[in-house]
């Protein structure tokens, strides 16, 4: 009895092990968090810089020189106002993404669900249209969104 439960305690332990999961980043639409862009030119500016140290994290130093901002970045905050996720968009040249992403610290998954919807993409996206990495920003969880039809991407990142 002793040694079945035994190994009974090393085989969980085992499958414990090989089957730990990524941590995902969180979803503040369904948390009650509020979008926010920066009221002023300065705020807009903090949130930039902060999601431009990200993407150094996904392409190194130096900078990509053919990277270019697509749309404003957009920090999601909790009810008493600290920042829990941001979110950016870039253009970048086909050619240099795949040059220059560090892709052995991210892991390529399916695209979430509730993404898809608020991207008013099908299920069924094929992977040149859009592609969905899981990895790390200063050691909080990290998607990257990458299209590789329309050379843009989204770094959505925790805090």
């Amino acid at each position: 009895m002793k040694v079945l439960l035994a190994t009974l305690l090393i085989a969980l332990y085992v499958v414990a092990c090989s089957t730990t999961q990524t941590a995902r980043p969180i979803d503040p639409e369904t948390l009650g968090m509020v979008p926010y862009t920066g009221k002023t030119k300065v705020e807009s500016q903090r949130l930039q810089q902060d999601a431009l140290n990200a993407y150094r994290s996904v392409f190194g130093d130096p900078r990509p020189t053919s990277i270019m901002w697509d749309g404003p970045v957009t920090g999601w905050f909790t009810p008493a106002g600290q920042l829990s996720q941001l979110r950016a968009g870039l253009k970048m040249l086909r050619a240099d993404f795949h040059a220059r992403f560090l892709k052995e610290n991210w892991k390529e998954i399916p695209v979430p669900r509730n993404y898809l919807s608020s991207m008013h993409l099908p299920s069924d996206t094929p992977r040149k249209h859009m592609t969905c990495y899981l990895g790390q920003v200063n050691g909080k969880p990290a998607y990257l969104f990458w299209s590789d039809d329309a050379q843009t991407m989204m770094l959505v990142f925790d805090y």
